[in-house]
């Protein structure tokens, strides 16, 4: 008689432990959920409208626009963790989104830093009253310093131009001391969507950085459909 409360006992503590693991193993059992598939760290479903951009900044082109339904990864982050960068099941990168836009479960400090990769080499400022020139077609050492009317010498030591006098289309020299103002060489180009400063280059013969500077155009080289460029050319 005395047995059947102690067997009632030991039912309850039972179902008491069995309570306990299962609530303690229930947020690392939504942890792993949240964190999406192989190759999709973080795992999201959209609720609401939100437009992504080429780059992580807003300053970059729209290039999707997701819809309540849709369902993406986040795969990447910027330095600041202030833009998180967004791509399809299937890896593709559709774009970047501010870090704000979403609630996760996950930390997306977890992310990799993928804003881009190690940025180009920067463009070197050229004082404002410095004469400058870009090389055209056909310009050699000579032809420049006596179009300017100053020495070979002067010219290579202020553009540390190597003892083989080699330069290229689309540099940009300074011009020391010179007498004659540079020439105005140029054409106006309307950027089309999709275009970018390396492909514009490669159009017109002449370096990007070159386009990037005569234009003031400055890290991280973003240009809009309907922007006007000054593309130096040979005359």
């Amino acid at each position: 008689m005395r047995t059947r409360p102690l067997h009632h006992a030991k039912q309850l503590v039972a179902v008491l432990v069995t309570v306990a693991l299962l609530m303690a193993f229930a947020p690392a059992l939504s942890t792993a959920q949240a964190q999406g598939i192989p190759g999709c760290p973080i795992l999201i479903t959209m609720y609401d409208t939100l437009y992504v951009r080429s780059g992580p900044s807003w300053q970059s082109g729209i290039v999707a626009t997701l819809v309540a339904g849709n369902r993406i990864c986040l795969t990447g982050r910027n330095n600041e963790t202030t833009w998180l960068q967004l791509s399809q099941q299937t890896g593709a990168v559709i774009g970047w989104a501010p870090a704000n836009a979403f609630w996760t479960t996950v930390p997306v400090t977890t992310l990799p830093v993928t804003s881009g990769g190690t940025p180009p080499p920067p463009v070197t400022p050229v004082p404002p009253t410095q004469t400058t020139y870009v090389v055209q077609a056909g310009d050699t050492v000579f032809s420049i310093a006596q179009r300017f009317g100053i020495t070979i010498p002067a010219l290579v030591a202020a553009n540390n131009i190597g003892s083989n006098y080699v330069i290229y289309i689309g540099q940009v020299l300074v011009i020391p001391g010179a007498t004659t103002p540079p020439p105005a060489n140029y054409v106006n180009y309307t950027v089309q969507r999709g275009d970018y400063l390396v492909k514009i280059g490669l159009q017109y013969g002449v370096d990007w950085r070159t386009i990037a500077q005569v234009n003031n155009i400055q890290w991280p080289y973003v240009i809009y459909a309907g922007n006007v460029l000054r593309i130096p050319v040979a005359g």
